[in-house]
């Protein structure tokens, strides 16, 4: 919906992933929902509405496996999004030294694509160049083309400093392949990573202007304030919401700051006042 520039369709998949909550069943919801929306939010630069939790540090302890990785992503996009290029670079470069990501192709081939427009930015033309020369040599055997595209103009700028530096005039080499990637193939992201920057940005804008009155709390601070008002404790909405203490804890901690309350008991009068937990019935 994003290369579309549809902001009703990222809507109805929003409230799709909202609907997910309510099902008690559907282990790990909250956390597929947080990184699902992490995801989008950095791609379209709106990382101030990333669930907090995941912009800290995750221990592996707290992390299930499964998603090992998507967060890495989404904290590296947001520093990038943020300006912040050496601490993106940081990230990225900690997990690659990790060297567990081989079966996570299509998160790999994202860092990879998003550390060369990083290193672009940095004005580090041949670690740019070296780190696109790796992302094709992952995308082109399996046909992964979006990783490239959802970089939007920042792959437009690398591709167009790789082409100025391998003009087809300098060689005959040249005029077949830059850095060992065929220029054709350049070319044809280019194309598409231009067309798709333009979309997104209407799907951006779109999607904000709709989502102006929304709450600046995600769902999942909204269901701890509200198990928070009816009396549970932390480990019983651990327990409950599937994921760690130490995860609760922070984003207790995310919610008092963005309230301006001093402690959580602070916090949950704060929200009644404002109305935050209308839907969470009275604790009796």
């Amino acid at each position: 919906d994003i290369h579309k520039g549809d902001a009703a369709g990222i809507r109805d998949l929003q409230r799709q992933l909202e609907n997910q909550l309510e099902i008690p069943e559907y282990l790990n919801r909250y956390i597929i929902h947080d990184i699902a929306m992490g995801g989008f939010y950095a791609r379209i630069g709106l990382t101030e509405k990333i669930a907090p939790w995941l912009l800290g540090r995750i221990e592996e302890r707290e992390f299930n496996g499964v998603f090992r990785g998507f967060d890495v992503l989404i904290k590296a996009r947001c520093f990038f999004f943020n300006g912040e290029y050496l601490s993106a670079l940081k990230i990225l470069e900690e997990e690659r030294a990790r060297d567990d990501l081989g079966s996570f192709l299509l998160g790999l081939l994202e860092m990879t694509v998003l550390e060369a427009v990083i290193r672009c930015h940095l004005g580090d033309p041949e670690g740019a160049f070296g780190a696109l020369k790796r992302a094709y040599d992952i995308a082109s055997p399996n046909a992964l083309d979006m990783p490239f595209i959802e970089m939007g103009e920042y792959t437009c700028k690398l591709i167009n400093v790789l082409l100025k530096a391998y003009p087809e005039e300098a060689s005959p080499g040249c005029q077949e392949e830059c850095a060992g990637i065929p220029r054709h193939w350049l070319q044809n992201m280019r194309n598409k990573a231009s067309a798709y920057a333009k979309k997104r940005s209407l799907a951006a804008a779109q999607y904000a202007d709709g989502d102006a009155s929304a709450p600046y709390f995600t769902r999942s601070e909204l269901a701890i304030l509200g198990s928070l008002s009816q009396g549970f404790t932390i480990e019983e909405i651990a327990g409950t919401m599937k994921i760690s203490v130490s995860m609760i804890k922070r984003a207790i901690r995310s919610v008092c700051v963005k309230l301006g309350a001093v402690n959580r008991a602070d916090a949950v009068r704060i929200a009644a006042v404002k109305g935050l937990l209308k839907e969470f019935p009275e604790k009796r």
